[in-house]
């Protein structure tokens, strides 16, 4: 998928670290599960149509809702496999962090373009 870039729900990018999570292989799977994060952006770029500038709502905005919409998918399946292994404390930052995320999604407004939510971006490696 990477090659061959193209819009792909988040499911099936997660399907790699959750195989691996699976089949005994955490540490891989979390690595994954971060590169996943690491290029969300990447990926939203290819997958969110340009709009002519000054477009209603503008680009940036569902960009950035997007964006939380996916690292909340990514960090809730970060903590269903740390609970896999019963890392229950890894587990609990993971599920913060993706319940972060997901109000950010539900704050983040594409029909008022208005963010109503003090919410901060905390990156992976704080955890």
């Amino acid at each position: 998928m990477r090659k061959h870039p193209g819009i792909y729900p988040m499911e099936r990018w997660l399907r790699l670290p959750l195989a691996l999570s699976k089949a005994g292989q955490f540490d891989e799977a979390i690595n994954e599960f971060h590169r996943l994060l690491d290029e969300v952006d990447w990926r939203l770029n290819i997958e969110v149509p340009r709009q002519r500038p000054g477009g209603d709502p503008p680009r940036s905005v569902f960009l950035e809702k997007f964006g939380h919409l996916s690292r909340f998918q990514i960090y809730e399946q970060m903590s269903l496999a740390c609970k896999r292994q019963n890392l229950l404390e890894p587990a609990a930052r993971y599920i913060l962090l993706a319940d972060q995320h997901y109000q950010a999604f539900l704050d983040r407004s594409v029909v008022s373009c208005a963010h109503r939510s003090t919410h901060e971006r905390h990156a992976s490696s704080d955890i």
